[in-house]
């Protein structure tokens, strides 16, 4: 699956979104209208070989469809919001499908990796470690196309590693705390308690997640399930720039879960 092919998806539902609801476009997104636009059509030619590149246009073509027929800005608004979130959930779904496939080439071609890795190595210098935070969120972003990344992010009075904000409020805000190696409790609760505070009053709108290179085997996991409130760990490979046993899948499933108990 190309990526960029994802990518079309969101932006026609942004473009969907900018047409019903100026104010949360601005909100999601600093690209103007006519630079959406213009990143459409240089995806669309990009792409033109992909077989979806048909189902794209026609939601393009369903947009000025809308726009020229509509009788009243009520049915106008329903519309384009209905346009929106069906390109937004049909992002997420390819997205999430992309993500399963290359779990399913790399179990064929490589040797299984293991999500506890040696947490016994050198450590990492600060510049180091925001560049794997950098690195890991942007690999995330190629599944989460519909999100966008913030750094260092201070809310009330806790700094979380990283943001992920969704283009549609409905979505579940992802929080990020990392640790370039998990090497013993202490480590562990204090970014899940770092996490429980920054995430604290979003409730559901929420999902928490501690991002790592490394764990050391002696470390209980348990509370890594995937249960609603509970955190999520994703473990990240630098060098190959892939998530250890595809860590992130259960992620994905939750946020792709989520759109679709959101949607009417």
């Amino acid at each position: 699956m190309n990526p960029d092919v994802i990518q079309l998806y969101s932006l026609v539902g942004l473009r969907a979104l900018a047409e019903y609801d100026a104010p949360e476009y601005r909100r999601v997104t600093d690209l103007s209208r006519n630079e959406l636009e213009e990143k459409i059509r240089r995806l669309q030619a990009s792409v033109s070989d992909e077989p979806l590149l048909s189902e794209i246009r026609a939601r393009m073509s369903e947009l000025e469809l809308i726009q020229g027929e509509s009788r009243s800005q009520t049915e106008l608004a329903f519309l384009l919001k209905q346009l929106s979130n069906s390109c937004l959930q049909r992002a997420q779904q390819l997205a999430l499908l992309q993500s399963r496939t290359m779990r399913s080439e790399g179990t064929s071609t490589q040797p299984q990796r293991t999500a506890v890795r040696d947490a016994e190595r050198p450590k990492t210098s600060a510049p180091e470690s925001e560049e794997f935070v950098k690195l890991a969120a942007m690999r995330l972003l190629r599944a989460l196309p519909a999100y966008s990344a913030e750094f260092n992010v201070r809310l009330r009075n806790v700094e979380v590693d990283c943001l992920l904000r969704p283009a549609d409020s409905r979505m579940p805000v992802i929080f990020i705390e990392a640790k370039v190696a998990l090497r013993n409790e202490d480590v562990l609760r204090s970014a899940m308690n770092q996490l429980k505070k920054a995430a604290a009053g979003w409730g559901k709108g929420a999902f928490q997640v501690v991002l790592t290179t490394a764990v050391d085997r002696s470390l209980h996991l348990a509370g890594f399930e995937g249960r609603t409130g509970s955190p999520y760990l994703l473990v990240y490979d630098q060098e190959a720039n892939e998530f250890i046993e595809n860590t992130s899948e259960h992620l994905l499933a939750a946020a792709v879960r989520r759109v679709q108990d959101a949607l009417p």
